[in-house]
């Protein structure tokens, strides 16, 4: 009797060996956490607490076309161009700043000043006045059901401010003079960004100036072709924020002209197709990147 159940206690012990050697035969030796066949699978693996997320920035209408909320330039600085003497000018630059709740599946609830709003996305049209200067706050509050295996402690609910701001384009961070180095050349070149004014008479290209005060809303950009020329936001129908000017086909018209410009730590990086039909300059590629030197 003794002898039977010593040998049924080792067929025991051989099957169970046989089948934990079994389905280790089933893991593949892979080394990713987020594949269940893996040996190091982490069911938690790319998860994380519910967490509320903001993409901010301006746009190109009020409302989302054929449902693509469509951001020109993200940003948290925004141009509000002033003219006490040309208010109708400055009406039509009437910001439209867009605001978007990237966290999945959550149930939303905005603050924007008196205002709450509970899509996941919505704009607003800022008029182009003194009013608007300064700071403003919006906040996003979201909820869902929390993943209590992966973080227990998680009570699935976060907030999250964000802070945006309206300045004359005088005081966009992105004005001032770069050295730089397009692609392609062995030396370095000055261009420039800077305001362009109204001055007194018709609205025509003879009218701007390059503006020290605060202006109508319109920039210049000075050796962008490395040729010493100077080309305005009429010509190359841009759109700009306080780190990002983005223009051409991406923007607001069907001009060729076409890329962006970015203001990153002082570092200006630029790619994209500039010229001017009217004056027949052809349109050609440039890029470059350099630092802001005042």
């Amino acid at each position: 009797m003794k002898k039977q159940f010593k040998i049924s206690l080792i067929s025991f012990s051989l099957v169970s060996l046989i089948l934990v050697v079994a389905q280790g035969c089933c893991k593949e030796k892979c080394n990713d956490p987020s594949n269940p066949n893996c040996e190091n699978y982490d069911p938690c693996f790319g998860k994380s607490p519910v967490k509320a997320s903001i993409k901010l920035g301006l746009m190109n209408t009020f409302m989302p076309v054929n449902g693509d909320e469509k951001f020109i330039n993200e940003d948290s600085v925004f141009c509000a161009p002033v003219d006490d003497k040309w208010p109708l000018y400055s009406a039509r630059h009437s910001q439209f700043i867009g605001f978007k709740c990237m966290t999945p599946g959550v149930k939303t609830t905005w603050k924007l000043g008196s205002e709450t709003i509970t899509d996941s996305f919505y704009a607003r049209s800022f008029s182009s006045n003194k009013g608007i200067l300064g700071k403003y706050k919006v906040t996003l509050m979201v909820e869902k059901e929390p993943d209590l295996r992966c973080f227990p402690l998680d009570d699935g609910k976060d907030t999250l401010e964000k802070t945006f701001t309206f300045v004359p384009n005088t005081e966009l961070p992105i004005m001032g003079v770069y050295k730089v180095l397009f692609e392609g050349e062995k030396d370095s070149s000055i261009v420039e960004i800077r305001p362009w004014a109204f001055q007194e008479g018709l609205y025509t290209e003879k009218n701007f100036r390059i503006a020290t005060t605060q202006s109508t809303g319109e920039i210049a950009l000075i050796n962008f072709r490395n040729m010493m020329d100077t080309f305005t936001q009429i010509e190359l129908f841009c759109t700009y924020t306080g780190h990002n000017i983005q223009f051409g086909d991406d923007a607001v018209s069907n001009t060729p002209s076409k890329g962006n410009i970015k203001l990153n730590h002082n570092i200006l990086s630029a790619e994209y197709w500039c010229g001017y039909t009217l004056k027949n300059i052809p349109y050609r590629k440039f890029k470059f990147k350099g630092r802001k030197i005042r």
